[in-house]
């Protein structure tokens, strides 16, 4: 049942901040847990990372072979520890030193991570591994956090309560692979995996396999199938993506697109803002002009995407349904090679647009009734949202159908001391994204900020749920941000109190893409400690 959280707490709805050196328990060690513990650490809170697996980096510590990046390095790294640092010492799994316009494997990202820890004073001390976090629960004064040895066989009797001043989660947007139920699966004689278990790609040689999925991850599994040495590859997907190739024309890196504010601003809708085209023209915003929808150059936009579809489908050999804008602002695309086209040309890779009827004993049906013969089926379907063990959380979120709706995807307003942090926002930069929420919640809870009324944030939740109403429908809509970043990156460097606009030239703000060497000075340590404030009676009352 839905509990009074602030009688079951004995906290004001303002009363975020917790005293210096008090314990934090922060839910999971990828870039966002990371990066959350190590902003805590610099405002004098002691962070504790939980993490059910035996290392850092969350996606990128274990999965699909030959997994990466879609965005170049310079696109994802730590604002507090750039590439330029990590590229002047050879690492041991690191082939060449790192450059800018670079795409690496995963492992290396890894390894990239895993540097990232040493660089901090401090945080590998706070890591704890092999911890699965079973529930979270509101106490006096805080949280009462249970836990269990990850893989524990043992019952319940394993399990630790430990209680914290305030929690973070950043447990991310891939937590549990989501495996559809496909018809006729108990009669397929071959193997069905899912593509966050494909990690030895040597299983494929030699056999017939079937990749179902129209994203990155379906893609890579296929290629790494093919180099393998399958027999055969195929993909299905029902619904094709748009994809962007990593140099437009062979020549301009995508960042130059998707990462400035001038290719952010034709991309509908406009960010999270009131008063619709004019009051985007009085505050002198470039998506009052060239936004696809409701821009006075409308017209223009329209063609520029009509062109990328057309440079897209000619470079890569790609063609979907949907209108490349909505995909990039929703479904997210995906960056690729010419490898997958080549592939195809060879014959290496067949690819086929049709539904699933589901698996026979030899393979796989086509709605059309074509059957697919298989050795090994793999589904690259992604992954869905998982909030076990957070149930009295979410009890008080805004949860929709097109997920939760938090204040700054980031707080639940009438809940004090805990927090999402890369958790239910993904963005084309989520690294960035993640340290940015991180100062945040790092300046809220060590009182250098300080959040606005209940009733102002729930405000603020209802104008995003209105913006994101203007995207198409998926599951996901409410935590998708994608080429949006821009807009919600700005958002929290204001609300930090730092200019949100970081290029030192009005040419390099329209035209330089933004990256995380930008918001080096964005830190929550920054700034000064406020005086506390009594939250009164009639917020209290208003809240509950």
């Amino acid at each position: 049942a839905r509990m009074p959280a602030h009688k079951l707490q004995g906290m004001s709805p303002q009363d975020w901040s917790v005293p210096k050196g008090s314990r934090v328990a922060v839910v999971g060690a990828g870039v966002a847990g990371l990066q959350t513990a190590a902003a805590l650490l610099d405002v004098g809170l002691r962070p504790v990372v939980l993490e059910a697996g035996g290392a850092a980096g969350g996606v990128w510590a274990d999965n699909y072979e030959d997994f990466g990046a879609q965005v170049p390095v310079e696109c994802y790294q730590f604002v507090d520890y750039p590439i330029s640092h990590f590229a002047k010492e050879a690492h041991e799994g690191v082939a060449t030193p790192w450059k800018r316009d670079e795409y690496r494997p995963g492992s290396e990202l890894q390894v990239y991570i895993r540097e990232y820890v040493r660089s901090r004073p401090g945080l590998a001390e706070c890591l704890r591994f092999r911890t699965r976090v079973v529930r979270i629960e509101p106490r006096k004064d805080g949280w009462a956090v249970t836990t269990e040895p990850a893989g524990a066989a043992l019952g319940a009797w394993r399990q630790s309560t430990e209680a914290f001043a305030a929690v973070v989660v950043c447990t991310g947007q891939y937590i549990t692979p989501n495996m559809p139920a496909f018809a006729g699966a108990d009669s397929f004689r071959g193997r069905l995996l899912h593509s966050s278990e494909f990690l030895d790609a040597s299983v494929a040689a030699g056999k017939r396999v079937v990749v179902i999925g129209a994203g990155k991850s379906a893609y890579d599994v296929a290629i790494a199938s093919v180099k393998r040495g399958a027999a055969s590859v195929d993909i299905v997907s029902r619904t094709p993506r748009w994809a962007v190739p990593r140099h437009v024309f062979g020549l301009i890196p995508i960042k130059y697109f998707a990462f400035t504010r001038l290719g952010y601003a034709a991309f509908p809708p406009a960010y999270l803002k009131p008063g619709g085209l004019w009051g985007a023209l009085r505050r002198g915003e470039l998506s009052a002009l060239l936004s696809a929808k409701r821009g006075l150059l409308w017209p223009l936009a329209w063609l520029y995407f009509r062109f990328m579809e057309l440079v897209i489908y000619l470079h890569l050999g790609v063609w979907a349904p949907n209108r490349i804008e909505e995909d990039l602002a929703n479904a997210g695309g995906q960056v690729l090679t010419t490898t997958p086209k080549k592939l195809m040309r060879s014959g290496a890779l067949a690819q086929h647009v049709a539904g699933l009827r589901g698996l026979s004993e030899g393979g796989v049906v086509l709605a059309n009734g074509k059957e697919l013969e298989a050795d090994i089926v793999i589904a690259a379907t992604g992954f869905k949202k998982d909030h076990t063990g957070l149930e009295q959380v979410m009890a008080h979120a805004d949860i929709e159908k097109d997920g939760a709706y938090l204040y700054k995807q980031t707080f639940i307003p009438t809940l004090p001391r805990i927090a999402f942090v890369g958790s239910e926002v993904a963005s084309f930069t989520h690294i960035v994204t993640a340290f940015l929420q991180a100062q945040v919640v790092a300046a809220v809870l060590s009182r250098r900020l300080e959040l606005p009324s209940v009733a102002e944030m729930r405000a603020e939740i209802a104008l995003w749920k209105q913006w994101k109403r203007g995207i198409p429908f998926t599951s996901e809509r409410a935590a998708k941000l994608q080429v949006h970043f821009h807009g919600y990156h700005d958002d929290l460097v204001k609300t930090l109190g730092f200019n949100h606009r970081r290029k030192r030239t009005p040419w390099g703000e329209l035209l330089s893409p933004y990256l995380a060497d930008d918001y080096a000075e964005v830190k929550a340590a920054n700034l000064p400690v406020l005086p506390k404030r009594a939250a009164t009676f009639h917020e209290v009352v208003t809240a509950v």
